[in-house]
């Protein structure tokens, strides 16, 4: 999926603090910009459930967990 360097669209634009904790918590040290924008997929991958009656502290835990494995993912196919 062919994404943007751009910030995340409205109300998507609250996870890209998290986009970068996880990177964080994953020890990523190079290629941030690469996993930043592979964050971005993760969150436009799961959009629609994310507009689910979920309340916010679970929505917030299914994008945290999104995000960690889709860069998880990302890092094998990189090796």
């Amino acid at each position: 999926m062919k994404i943007g360097i751009g910030p995340l669209p409205g109300p998507l634009r609250k996870y890209e603090p998290m986009i970068k904790e996880v990177i964080w918590d994953l020890g990523v040290t190079g290629k941030t910009d690469e996993f930043v924008r592979e964050g971005k997929v993760a969150i436009y991958n799961i959009e629609n459930e994310l507009y689910s009656k979920m309340n916010e502290a679970a929505k917030d835990t299914f994008v945290y967990r999104s995000i960690k494995n889709h860069l998880l993912k990302f890092i094998v196919v990189q090796v």
